[in-house]
């Protein structure tokens, strides 16, 4: 978390002559006010901007939080998605586009373990996580739906098998 010290430079940096206190702020963040957000994306670095926000806040609002932004704004985001990614999966190739603990914990399973063995075939991801295939299928094709993951085949495979890569 942030001394107060520390947030009224931050807080000069970013607004500049606006007195802004620290839980103005996140609150103002964690309902993804215009006012606040797009200049603290844009002007704190992302260690600042998570330390002022607080780790588990972020971890939790960071997915919601972000559809505020206009899709020209996301381009500074970017560096938050993966610190959200890594922070939240272990992983830097989850994106923010969905709250993983609203996910059943077979289905987040599934998605982190194909996440982090990317060009695993759906047989072999069902063998490792002791899943049935056709729950594996299911659960691969929601998530292709959701453009979290893409099922593709594997040049110079002989048989159809299709193998699971972050998107």
């Amino acid at each position: 978390m942030i001394g107060r010290d520390d947030w009224s430079g931050l807080a000069k940096l970013v607004f500049w002559d606006r007195a802004v206190t620290l839980s103005n702020w996140q609150a103002g963040i964690l309902a993804g006010q215009r006012a606040y957000l797009p200049q603290s994306v844009k002007h704190m670095s992302p260690e600042q901007f998570i330390r002022a926000l607080g780790v588990v806040p972020f971890k939790t609002h960071w997915p919601q939080v972000r559809q505020a932004l206009l899709p020209s704004e996301r381009v500074g985001a970017a560096m938050l998605d993966r610190l959200w990614s890594h922070l939240v999966s272990g992983t830097w190739n989850v994106k923010p586009l969905l709250d993983l603990d609203q996910l059943a914990r077979r289905e987040k399973e599934f998605l982190l373990a194909a996440i982090r063995a990317p060009g695993i075939t759906k047989y072999r991801l069902a063998q490792e996580l002791g899943m049935q295939y056709k729950r594996v299928h299911e659960y691969a094709k929601k998530f292709q739906t959701l453009g979290m993951i893409k099922l593709l085949p594997q040049a110079g495979d002989t048989r159809r098998q299709l193998h699971i890569y972050p998107a």
